[in-house]
């Protein structure tokens, strides 16, 4: 009688443990995801290079496309000069043009508005996420040591 109960535990408890790990999302997808938009991509005979987290370029640039009024009205050329005015409208353009090559943003048709898709909105909520909770306080503690 105590084998039985022994055996019928060990199976639930194994029968659990395999549910658990199915249940677990394979990174595989997000690290393929990230080498993509890392990468330079081609479209129409022009490259457009991938972005580097870590650039305050594309740093500055996420943090600008984070702007909650972008959720609502959407983004255009004008609306990102306005947050970075050193840059000439062509250059936006140019970066418009990137963050549509890597399917960050998409154009509503008619119209010279973009919005973030929902890959742009995860992959600008996670990198600057990670920049503030784990890289800055891990290199400040660092740095005390």
């Amino acid at each position: 009688m105590f084998f039985l109960a022994s055996t019928e535990l060990s199976f639930t408890a194994t029968f659990r443990t395999f549910a658990l790990t199915a249940a677990w999302d394979d990174p595989s997808d997000g690290a393929k995801k990230l080498e993509e938009l890392s990468e330079s991509k081609k479209d129409n005979d022009r490259r457009f290079k991938g972005f580097n987290f870590f650039s305050r370029e594309d740093q500055e640039l996420f943090r600008i496309l984070s702007h909650g009024e972008f959720n609502i009205n959407g983004l255009q050329n004008k609306s990102i000069r306005k947050l970075l005015p050193e840059l000439s409208p062509a250059s936006v353009s140019r970066i418009l043009k990137r963050l549509r090559v890597h399917g960050i943003v998409k154009k509503v048709s008619g119209t010279r508005k973009y919005y973030l898709t929902k890959l742009g909105k995860s992959v600008i909520t996670l990198g600057l996420r990670t920049k503030e909770l784990f890289i800055v306080p891990a290199l400040t503690e660092a740095a005390a040591n």
